[in-house]
């Protein structure tokens, strides 16, 4: 009986309760709706919050499955917040998603996009500061050969 139960028609809970599980899973999506509200205008209580979302997200890129549209607006809304550290955040979590999907599977779209937004950030570094790209990459302890 419960074998033809579909839990959602939608892809990205169906991906996130995957990873994470229905409560977790419900938590992220909840949080995807945040994004586009300031941090200081939610207080201490909504940064302790995003906080324990973004750890979430962080211990399911190692899943297989691509990033989500929700995990991928999180992650890109927190490292805005982080200033000096944002490179490092960026940098680890990029390299995480790389080595988990590895050379044989396929990048989601989201993971590529937020590739990307960590090669970007790196390049700014660069940009801002009196460095090369392999600098930045070994202070984050990554292979300058894959730009993570």
């Amino acid at each position: 009986m419960f074998s033809t139960f579909t839990t959602s028609h939608s892809t990205e809970a169906t991906s996130l309760i995957m990873k994470h599980g229905v409560t977790n899973a419900l938590f992220i999506m909840n949080f995807g709706y945040f994004t586009n509200t300031r941090l200081a205008k939610v207080g201490d209580q909504g940064f302790v919050a995003m906080n324990t979302g973004v750890r979430k997200i962080a211990s399911g890129s190692k899943d297989p499955i691509g990033l989500t549209p929700s995990e991928y607006r999180i992650l890109a809304f927190w490292s805005n917040h982080l200033g000096s550290t944002k490179v490092p955040f960026l940098a680890e979590h990029a390299h995480t998603i790389y080595e988990a999907r590895g050379k044989t599977r396929p990048y989601s779209k989201n993971d590529l996009e937020f590739i990307c937004w960590t090669v970007g950030a790196m390049k700014r570094e660069v940009a801002t500061k009196d460095t090369i790209m392999a600098e930045i990459c070994a202070e984050h302890g990554k292979n300058p050969r894959f730009g993570i």
